[in-house]
């Protein structure tokens, strides 16, 4: 079949009509009631759909964005849609009057991880139970690995594969008749039943031309007032930032260089500096969220970037903030580069540490980190009054229960603000799924919408699920039963913040109000830590901790 009449087919067995309107979609999320226990879903900007958004604005598309998580008044807690079934977003009948009312020509819905597949496959039902003639896309890191199976639903019409700011605008012009079949990169479709890829060849080079994400077609405000963004928030309004794209690391874990490659790509310090500056001028940001995997990689641009907003903040008067959720290299940090970090602001570092011993580190992992240099980072950087967040992880295929017992060790001897650990979640794509699937560490039966973070789903030899979970509970207690900054010569101010932080997300958390207590206690402030203590026991009348504290002033338990 020649390009012509590829193209011809595919248009004609789709839409008659020129292609204008676009809608794109970031899905509810529904999770069971377990994984309430262990995480909540963040509610922040789809910043990768706001980039495509401005590409098709630029080239005079009508967009609209639909974030069917924030626009649910109760997204930061959900609500029961079955027994056992929590669901975050907008319901069916919401969703269906958001399309109608805009009658798009094209619903794009956004699949970044695995672990939003089974609500994306859902949307896609839902749009063409409302219209069949709806043209459903979707993009993101489980489309662009399992392509096949995601395309074998009917009710998608296509999948963009990668990094698609040019691609869906590429995926649009080809449906009205601008572009040749051969013409286009990195897109998945069927062609009479038959299913098409096309590989994803071309990255974008220089970042500094794509526009700035369209932030007007998202209601900041919503977000602002939840303020459950990835990490932490410390500061409204806040704002999302990617500066630069790409890690030339091999974790095994990690999923990124499905999406963007092991290339690193940056924007230039000017073009970030540029933004930050639109930022504070429109929406007054006081604190930016900076997404990268990697924004230390480069130490001349992060130099660059640093001294552009201190000179911001002592020359042009910038109030502003950021921090770091996804983490930064430890390897491309010094004394120096820490003490600009603090100049400009930093609310906080986060270190993607992931374990306690060396050889998992390196060997198991095969992350580029030494945990002698981290150690003396971390010390650095609490020297020059930066508050630490450190990632670890539990239940890596290849670590053994003594060495997972050195990662707690570690961490609390590194005397981190605040540890963050997590379970080993085998993402499909990744090594760390092939190696899980060719040693059976997995069910072979396993279905990828089964897949979710904080859920144990690797069994070796050496561990199970139980004790992973137990493990976890324990080194999760850490933060409260032994907080560095509830020690001598600890931020017991900073202690309170953030226990008061995990009542936004978990108001009956048992160990965040005793260890609130604890921290109102130190403080002299003995009716509040009553109180707190009190409250433990309303939500769990055997708690032992919190008999004990009460029991010291003569409290009735």
């Amino acid at each position: 079949m020649d390009t012509i009449n590829t193209t011809n087919t595919m248009r004609d067995s789709i839409t008659k009509k020129e292609v204008k309107r676009i809608l794109l979609i970031e899905p509810p999320r529904t999770v069971p009631i377990e994984f309430m226990a262990k995480a909540r879903p963040g509610v922040q900007p789809p910043i990768g759909l706001a980039y495509i958004a401005a590409v098709l604005e630029k080239n005079n598309f009508i967009v609209k964005i639909l974030d069917a998580i924030v626009e649910d008044p109760q997204c930061h807690i959900g609500r029961e849609i079955e027994p056992g079934i929590y669901r975050y977003g907008l319901d069916d009948a919401d969703i269906i009057k958001h399309i109608k009312d805009f009658q798009p020509d094209v619903i794009g819905v956004s699949c970044t991880i695995t672990t939003k597949y089974k609500d994306a496959k859902r949307l896609f039902k839902l749009i063409k139970s409302i219209d069949p003639n709806y043209i459903t896309v979707t993009g993101g890191v489980h489309p662009t690995f399992d392509t096949k199976n995601v395309l074998s639903d009917d009710n998608l019409d296509y999948a963009v594969l990668g990094e698609a700011d040019y691609s869906f605008l590429e995926l649009m012009n080809f449906l009205n008749g601008e572009l040749k079949f051969d013409d286009l990169d990195g897109i998945a479709l069927r062609i009479n039943h038959e299913i098409r890829i096309i590989p994803k060849t071309k990255a974008i080079e220089n970042l500094d031309e794509l526009p700035f994400p369209a932030r007007h077609l998202i209601p900041n405000q919503k977000y602002w007032e939840v303020n459950l963004p990835q990490g932490e928030a410390t500061r409204t309004p806040w704002a999302t930032l990617v500066t630069s794209r790409g890690c030339p690391a091999s974790c095994i874990y990690c999923s990124a260089p499905i999406m963007w490659g092991q290339k690193y790509r940056a924007r230039s310090a000017e073009h970030v500096l540029g933004e930050i500056e639109y930022l504070i001028g429109k929406y007054d940001v006081k604190e930016f969220l900076i997404l990268d995997d990697n924004f230390t990689f480069n130490k001349e641009r992060t130099i660059k970037i640093l001294d552009g907003i201190i000179d911001g903040i002592e020359n042009k008067g910038w109030d502003m903030t950021w921090t770091t959720p996804n983490g930064i290299a430890t390897y491309a940090l010094d004394r120096d580069i820490l003490e600009r970090i603090k100049r400009s602001g930093c609310a906080s570092i986060t270190l993607a540490i992931e374990s306690g011993c060396q050889r998992v580190v390196s060997k198991v992992i095969k992350k580029p980190l030494s945990l002698e240099k981290a150690e003396d980072i971390i010390n650095i950087a609490k020297d020059v009054g930066l508050k630490t967040r450190a990632f670890f992880m539990l239940g890596t295929p290849g670590e053994t229960k003594a060495e997972m017992d050195m990662t707690l060790e570690f961490a609390k001897k590194l005397g981190i603000d605040w540890l963050c650990f997590s379970i080993t979640t085998p993402l499909p794509g990744t090594e760390l799924f092939k190696t899980c699937w060719d040693n059976n560490y997995i069910d072979r039966n396993l279905d990828f919408n089964q897949i979710l973070f904080g859920f144990t789903l690797i069994h070796t030899d050496e561990f199970d699920e139980d004790y992973i979970n137990k493990l976890w509970q324990k080194a999760n207690s850490l933060n409260f039963l032994e907080n560095p900054n509830l020690r001598e010569g600890g931020s017991v101010e900073q202690a309170i913040k953030d226990f008061k932080r995990v009542f936004r997300i978990a108001p009956g958390h048992e160990l965040a109000h005793y260890a609130l207590g604890l921290a109102y206690e130190k403080k002299n402030l003995t009716e509040e830590a009553i109180k707190e203590w009190k409250t433990v026991l309303s939500v769990n009348e055997n708690n032992e901790l919190a008999k004990a504290a009460l029991s010291k002033y003569n409290q009735e338990v």
